[in-house]
């Protein structure tokens, strides 16, 4: 009976699996683009050599940029590229999820991960944008897994492939590396505890290490620089950071649920470790990675400064999503715990997919237009801003063939005839046009550049 209703869900899961994918996917043809976006995509415009020195001298390592440079150099500058790279590594994770976890902890493990990884707001957000968050989350999603492999089997294969997935994630985020650390660290004490399967633990654990060598004096430089000035403020509380993680749609509606998916995740976690025990070590792990994540960015930003957000988390938190799937198979009832969850995912998660859907078009459609009315701007022309984040990447990506200043770092007089404006604030604000005697024409109202609402204008000397 179990196998024919096994053999009957199968094929459901595999069109689940598609039309979830279906829903992310034409959320790739879309050309608006903030500021770290943009700063990825006029990396991948470099020759490779440059490219990797601008990421050493950036706060994040090279891997995911290179994908990117390679998504370029295949098909050149198209939105929709930068954001097919983003999510190919979560159509890796769902295929992943209807094999390796479908045969190790069944189809409720399977379908919660792929429900969680598909809908949840800010996988929907993640898994297109044009940053490396959802290749972190792959790598280290596969380093957990293939360490429940040299847990499970203490093979040759599982040790090569822990080695290559942590590897891989410690060069796409470094908090990617924090998260991945926190396994090896399980990995020693389990070795020196058992007295067992030591040689393979310190190769593995050298192999590692010299294989990161390369970039680890690139780190501590980033770190140096990190903690002299960045821009961070704020520090994310360690409720935050988990209430981050279960995050479930926007607005005050998901408050609630989200607390009952926590709380739900806390109590299957006690259960679990106080009925199960042969899995314990490897879940405890992904617990201990998780947590220690957290506390870690939260530290090192009290203690040196602010350098910890949020979606950092994000690689962990699709490793978290994965528990719950898993806590729940273990379960007696599991098939009831899977389609309250679900159903709830899915209550709350279509309505917020589609909001998010609909407010990026509007978005996109309105870049358009922007774009248009600012076609017949010459080559070399200046652009000046009252926004940091557009003058530093965002009109250099748009208007490649123009120079973008940041009003607060221009000199005064301007020397230029003629220039424009491109305003989130006022053009009230800005007296000293009445000063310098400029005609002023309004090209564009209430437009919008890579995700600011902005008004754009033409200055010309009288």
């Amino acid at each position: 009976m179990l196998e024919k209703t096994i053999k009957i869900l199968r094929p459901f899961a595999i069109f689940y699996t598609l039309g979830l994918f279906f829903l992310n996917f034409i959320r790739i043809f879309d050309n608006n683009f903030w500021a770290d976006e943009a700063f990825t995509l006029l990396l991948s415009k470099m020759s490779f050599g440059e490219m990797i020195v601008a990421t050493a001298n950036d706060v994040h390592p090279p891997l995911y940029y290179v994908f990117v440079w390679l998504g370029y150099q295949l098909v050149g500058n198209q939105g929709w590229m930068y954001h097919l790279v983003s999510l190919i590594p979560y159509g890796i994770l769902l295929v992943f999820s209807l094999t390796w976890m479908w045969k190790r902890f069944g189809v409720q493990a399977s379908l919660i991960t792929i429900t969680l990884t598909s809908l949840m707001h800010i996988a929907v957000a993640y898994n297109v944008e044009a940053r490396m968050y959802s290749w972190a989350a792959l790598f280290v999603v596969l380093s957990y897994c293939e360490f429940y492999e040299v847990l499970k089997f203490h093979s040759s294969r599982s040790y090569v492939l822990f080695s290559l997935f942590s590897l891989a994630a410690a060069y796409t985020h470094y908090y990617a590396l924090i998260s991945v650390a926190f396994f090896y660290v399980v990995l020693i004490i389990e070795a020196v505890v058992r007295r067992n399967y030591i040689k393979e633990m310190l190769i593995t654990c050298a192999a590692t290490i010299v294989s990161y060598l390369p970039w680890f004096f690139v780190l501590l430089s980033s770190f140096g620089r990190t903690s002299e000035d960045y821009w961070m403020s704020r520090i994310p509380t360690f409720k935050e950071s988990i209430y981050w993680i279960f995050w479930i749609a926007s607005g005050d509606i998901n408050d609630p649920y989200r607390k009952v998916l926590l709380y739900g995740f806390i109590l299957l976690l006690v259960g679990f470790i106080i009925y199960q025990c042969e899995e314990w070590l490897w879940v405890a792990t992904g617990i201990f990675s998780t947590l220690g994540t957290i506390e870690v960015g939260i530290n090192v930003s009290k203690f040196v400064r602010p350098m910890f957000t949020e979606r950092y988390l994000f690689p962990v938190t699709v490793l978290t999503w994965m528990l719950l799937g898993i806590l729940v198979s273990k379960m007696k009832g599991k098939s009831i715990y899977t389609i309250a969850i679900l159903l709830v995912v899915l209550y709350l998660g279509i309505p917020d997919y589609k909001a998010t859907y609909y407010f990026d078009k509007g978005q996109n459609e309105t870049l358009e237009e922007t774009l248009d009315c600012m076609e017949e701007i010459p080559i070399g022309a200046k652009l000046l801003t009252d926004r940091s984040h557009l003058s530093w990447t965002i009109l250099p990506y748009y208007f490649p063939n123009q120079t973008s200043e940041f009003l607060d770092k221009v000199e005064f007089p301007i020397k230029e005839d003629c220039f424009y404006l491109v305003l989130e604030d006022s053009l009230d604000k800005q007296t000293w046009l009445k000063e310098e005697n400029y005609n002023i024409t309004q090209l564009k109202h209430d437009g919008n550049i890579g995700t600011h609402r902005v008004d754009i204008y033409k200055a010309e000397r009288k």
